[in-house]
């Protein structure tokens, strides 16, 4: 398939497939003429390369992750460490990204009450106190 029957078929457009070809995430066949042609093991890698994106992680987590069970001595243990090592480190970035929006939501849940209280007042007629500096 051509980059742009893939881009079709995938929604990753051309330019995201060149770039994983750039940071080595998909590495394409190329015809003699030097076009790329993507096989079905493209497609598939494509497939994880956006779950992962989708999970939040960034292309160098994501070259470790589809990199290591090609490793020159696959050893399991060792490409199990570093699976297990790369998501709970995105597990943690995760968790606190959470603490951060609870605390905005927290906050706007106590402007939006202090307004919706001077929306209520002035809807019932009660005017506005002002506070002098």
């Amino acid at each position: 398939m051509t980059i742009n029957e893939v881009a079709r078929q995938t929604g990753v457009s051309a330019r995201s497939l060149r770039y994983y070809e750039k940071k080595k995430l998909l590495i394409p066949k190329r015809t003699e003429n030097g076009y790329r042609q993507y096989s079905q093991d493209d497609i598939e890698r494509i497939q994880l390369i956006k779950f992962y994106l989708g999970l939040g992680m960034g292309t160098n987590d994501i070259a470790n992750l589809i990199h290591l069970p090609e490793s020159e001595s696959p050893d399991h243990f060792q490409c199990a460490y570093e699976a297990v090592k790369l998501y709970e480190s995105k597990l943690t970035d995760v968790q606190q990204q959470i603490e951060v929006l609870k605390g905005q939501e927290k906050q706007l849940l106590e402007t939006l009450s202090c307004w919706k209280e001077i929306q209520d007042r002035l809807n019932q007629g009660i005017p506005l106190e002002r506070k002098e500096a």
